[in-house]
């Protein structure tokens, strides 16, 4: 029998879904610390950063870790998000009995991928393939590249400025909110997201992208709709992912989108994100452009040796480009759709509790 403490509803349900009768589970932390024996396993789900974070909460995880790290047989964490301050935590427990289950890669940290931005996202395309059906990804476009940037970061910045700096607005479509306040629903959200089949209804106060919201009759994330107008205008996509920090690289439904509409991309986000992207079994366009920009660590840089690929993309034809991508692209959609990217965290927690 093993006896296994879950953090919080995340983590309890993690369990119950396996559908275990060998486990005694504990949802309160100072019952399972008087528990003596080697059948101890823990499992943590590690919430977003904040504000969605509790004050506090990585501290108070800190403490339990330290608490139990030699008293269990295995712990388990795992999380959607990812930031610096987290890859820091992960790096300090990362030990033969810790098991990190992360949507990216953390430097010097035991990769073990738990893809939930990209079930998310691309689970929604599997249930309405219809949200895809007017693209045109293999067709030649007025403009070159989409930016959509979003809230304000540095990284976003430096795109922003290199666009205005060099005068290439006409030959991009590129938008940038910058900041929280600027209500999209004011916009009636078709400003933020065009030629989409179908009303948007926010769910709550729609001040990001973010924000959740009815569409074709599923409840989803505003930013995990694909902006179908904006792709059928523009030959290539520019990826700002939600973190940029060297050190870690982070995957959200960002990269999602361009996989699933087929399309080549320009990444800007930790180093090695491309590198990971392709040990997880995708194909980038390393044959096409140049991508060594991927594993400088030096994040000015890299952004900067991104930023010339995309200006040189602009001086080539487009033609001979969206030929050369087709089978990169018509792969990359194939497997973001077909993989199951949650089944890693259910296996691994399973064969670790019944010591497989």
């Amino acid at each position: 029998m093993k006896h296994v403490y879950v953090d919080d509803d995340n983590s309890r349900h993690a369990i119950n879904n396996l559908g275990l009768n060998s486990i005694i589970l504990y949802t309160e932390f100072n019952d399972f610390l008087k528990i003596t024996g080697p059948d101890k396993i823990a499992v943590f789900h590690f919430p977003g950063e904040e504000p969605n974070r509790p004050a506090g909460k990585r501290i108070e995880l800190k403490n339990k870790l330290n608490l139990l790290i030699r008293q269990c047989q295995a712990i388990i964490m795992f999380s959607s998000e990812l930031c610096s301050e987290d890859a820091a935590l992960y790096r300090q427990y990362n030990q033969p009995n810790v098991y990190h289950y992360l949507c990216g890669f953390v430097n010097g940290v035991l990769p073990r991928p738990w893809m939930d931005w990209f079930y998310m996202t691309a689970n929604e395309y599997n249930v309405n393939p219809s949200m895809l059906a007017k693209l045109t990804p293999y067709e030649t476009k007025p403009l070159y590249f989409d930016i959509l940037l979003g809230l304000k970061k540095p990284h976003r910045d430096k795109i922003y400025n290199y666009v205005t700096e060099h005068n290439l607005q006409d030959r991009v479509l590129m938008t940038y909110y910058q900041t929280p306040d600027k209500s999209l629903a004011s916009k009636s959200a078709s400003e933020w997201i065009k030629g989409v089949e179908g009303d948007i209804e926010p769910k709550c106060d729609m001040t990001h992208s973010s924000a959740t919201v009815d569409y074709q009759g599923r409840t989803m994330y505003l930013s995990m709709i694909a902006p179908v107008d904006i792709y059928n205008q523009t030959a290539y996509t520019i990826v700002a992912e939600t973190k940029a920090d060297s050190g870690y690289t982070f995957y959200t439904e960002k990269i999602v989108k361009p996989i699933l509409a087929e399309r080549l991309f320009i990444v800007f986000a930790g180093e090695n994100y491309l590198q990971n992207l392709r040990n997880l079994g995708f194909r980038t366009f390393g044959s096409i452009i140049d991508e060594s920009y991927d594993s400088v660590q030096d994040s000015a840089t890299r952004f900067g040796m991104a930023l010339e690929q995309m200006r040189q993309l602009m001086d080539r034809p487009q033609r001979e480009i969206l030929d050369l991508i087709r089978p990169i692209t018509e792969h990359n959609k194939k497997l973001m759709l077909e993989n199951n990217w949650r089944n890693s965290l259910n296996d691994a927690i399973e064969k670790i509790i019944l010591g497989n």
